[in-house]
């Protein structure tokens, strides 16, 4: 399986997260939305073919990466009761926590 492994991707992706956003626009190929989604993002449908070879603007969300089932450990590390990140299985789940945890100190 293919991973969102692009550095330029990742640093704009985790860049969002830390201002509290669940949703980024990239620029990336067509075929590069099944990595996304392979990888718990959701990403914008647009009617292009695979087979393009340009760039293209996608909307990529990780607002559900947990599939609306957050595991408690994630829980309690968002609200600051335990110290230490817990296991993710995918980047967007990563996101989600860091976004989850930039919004929650907003609120103090």
């Amino acid at each position: 399986m293919h991973t969102v492994d692009s550095k330029k991707y990742m640093m704009k992706l985790k860049k969002k997260a830390r201002e509290g956003n669940f949703s980024a626009r990239l620029l990336i190929y067509p075929r590069e939305v099944e990595i996304f989604e392979g990888n718990g993002f959701e990403v914008s449908k647009f009617s292009f073919s695979k087979r393009d070879n340009r760039k293209i603007p996608y909307d990529i969300f990780w607002s559900n990466a947990f599939k609306n089932d957050v595991p408690q450990d994630v829980v309690n590390y968002i609200k600051g009761e335990i110290d230490n990140m817990p296991d993710v299985d995918y980047f967007a789940q990563l996101l989600y926590i860091i976004t989850m945890k930039a919004l929650s100190s907003e609120e103090e």
